[in-house]
């Protein structure tokens, strides 16, 4: 969140962050609401990746059936990544334009990659088309 007016005392500050945690069908017509918690910066948070790590650790500890997480923003780091690869998750991630993966034993961009890629499944829209 952006900073927002505590209404007791009148101060402006920062407001608390969010982690949903949602399960999605297989038809993606029927969303659970897994986790819902809020956390602040200024009240005991170590960082944003602790957060989303302890999110997904508590869900993992309840459902126990093979997941795909999908993660917007703060998915793209490595202290996200490396873990969700060491405890061998299938995850699905938006990718920040620079970042860098091995594609055929090459380090390329998401970009080249794309352009590059077979892929099974894909979308087009005039503004994809664009870039």
């Amino acid at each position: 969140m952006e900073r927002v007016r505590n209404c007791s005392s009148g101060e402006i500050g920062m407001g608390y962050w969010i982690l949903n945690i949602f399960g999605v069908s297989h038809s993606g017509n029927i969303f659970t609401p897994l986790l819902s918690q809020l956390y602040s910066f200024t009240k005991n948070m170590v960082s944003e990746n602790s957060e989303i790590l302890m999110g997904i650790d508590c869900v993992l500890e309840t459902i126990h059936k093979a997941l795909i997480w999908v993660i917007d923003r703060g998915g793209d780091r490595d202290q996200t990544i490396q873990p969700l690869i060491w405890m061998k998750q299938y995850f699905i991630i938006r990718l920040r334009e620079n970042r860098h993966l091995s594609y055929k034993g090459k380090a390329m961009s998401i970009r080249q990659i794309s352009k590059k890629a077979h892929l099974i499944y894909s979308t087009y829209s005039q503004e994809s088309a664009e870039v």
